[in-house]
């Protein structure tokens, strides 16, 4: 069977930096609007077959477009998947995503430079969603499958928002998973260096 090829390659051809660059603020918007339609378009196409090589040609996107293809691929997941209100597994069909979604909100945490871009992500879905809340947080870190320590990032993050209400609830939300760790029995403590040190800066 022949190879499939690269839907990203297909997509721009030979891509550079430069030429994007040298246009002027219209032509760089219009680049942009590729470079998220190709996100769209790999998301859209996410399958078990093809996973592992759409995530590597989205790490290449990200690799190659910066911050704003980061952010812009966790908005276009959350808003393509339904958040459960409750513990419930995500539906079958959103599964891939929600799976995505999850690797890439831990991969973005753990690199400790990336909160604004996670705070527009959730501010902008949460918005769509009806407003920003502490238990719409929840829901959201539960769907991903973050840990008790990414969460304390996610809080964090939030509790620094400029907005009064989204921070107000983002400071709930932190507040409530500092309550879980301090009950926590478990020894040492679940919870990494970085996310402690994420957790002390805010302190």
């Amino acid at each position: 069977a022949s190879k499939r090829p690269c839907a990203a390659r297909a997509f721009f051809g030979r891509r550079e930096r430069a030429p994007a660059q040298r246009q002027g603020p219209g032509g760089m918007v219009a680049f942009a609007s590729i470079v998220y339609a190709q996100v769209r378009y790999l998301c859209a196409n996410l399958s078990k077959k093809n996973y592992k090589s759409i995530v590597a040609e989205l790490h290449h996107l990200l690799a190659l477009y910066g911050d704003d293809a980061a952010g812009f691929l966790l908005r276009t997941l959350l808003d393509e998947v339904e958040v459960p209100a409750d513990a419930k597994a995500p539906r079958e069909k959103d599964a891939l995503k929600v799976q995505l979604f999850g690797a890439e909100l831990a991969r973005l945490l753990a690199t400790g430079t990336h909160a604004s871009f996670i705070c527009a992500t959730l501010e902008g879905s949460a918005a769509a969603a009806g407003g920003m809340t502490e238990e719409w947080v929840g829901r959201v870190c539960r769907l991903a499958r973050l840990s008790l320590g990414q969460q304390l990032l996610v809080g964090v993050a939030l509790a620094q928002l400029s907005t009064t209400a989204p921070k107000a609830e983002g400071v709930a939300f932190l507040r409530a998973r500092v309550a879980e760790l301090l009950a926590c029995a478990e020894r040492p403590l679940p919870i990494a260096e970085h996310e402690a040190h994420g957790l002390l800066a805010h302190a």
